[in-house]
């Protein structure tokens, strides 16, 4: 039975909104359907999430995209999205769901990081290029370097590292991230760093993220 993008969806929905220990009897009520149905379109619960999450990063790595492709938005912008208020909020909404799915889910979590980390690696190449023609980064740096350490440093920070578990996200980009951007920023691009710093977004953002429990780091 072919599985249509609306039911993926709104199972989705029913694990955004009710967590992942749902039952496959609640989802099946929630949805309007039998049982037997759901288990007719989805051999077991674990299919049924991976399906979800798929969908589910696929959507955001959508929106990603769309957000990098601005032309109004900096390039220091472009490499920390977090603190774009729209995306700062689905982060926040999304945060115990990616949570959930490492937790409940460790080889669906594992294995649909492991299929868009080149990707993600590759954006932050290009963006690192991009500024590199601006003139905000300096030109002596080796972008492949640049760009693993970069993902390196953020995934340090946000996987599994006990260590950093006892401080908040804000408080771990600003001692890692944040200093080993400004390392390779040209005068220009320092003077843009301290630009987008004293923006009311950035301290409303800065606030906030203090505010995502120290335990609960992605």
């Amino acid at each position: 039975m072919q599985i249509n993008t609306a039911i993926i969806q709104n199972c989705l929905n029913i694990f955004l909104s009710q967590g992942l220990k749902v039952s496959m009897d609640s989802v099946a009520n929630e949805l309007g359907m039998s049982k037997r149905t759901l288990y007719e379109l989805f051999d077991n619960k674990t299919g049924l999430v991976y399906q979800c999450v798929s969908f589910f990063v696929e959507q955001e790595n959508d929106k990603m995209d769309h957000y990098l492709a601005g032309e109004n938005i900096s390039v220091f912008e472009k490499l920390f999205p977090i603190l774009n208020v729209d995306i700062f909020n689905r982060v926040k909404d999304y945060h115990r769901f990616s949570l959930e799915i490492k937790r409940f889910y460790p080889d669906i979590f594992e294995k649909i990081i492991a299929t868009h980390i080149e990707s993600y690696r590759t954006r932050i190449g290009n963006t690192i290029i991009k500024g590199i023609q601006e003139g905000v980064f300096r030109s002596d740096i080796n972008v492949e370097i640049v760009k693993m350490f970069f993902f390196d440093l953020l995934m340090l920070s946000r996987f599994c590292k006990e260590d950093y578990q006892h401080y908040s996200i804000a408080e771990v980009l600003d001692n890692t991230l944040f200093c080993f951007v400004r390392g390779i920023a040209t005068p220009k691009g320092l003077q843009t760093i301290n630009t987008l710093t004293e923006k009311e977004v950035y301290r409303f953002l800065k606030t906030n993220l203090k505010n995502i429990n120290k335990n609960e780091t992605i």
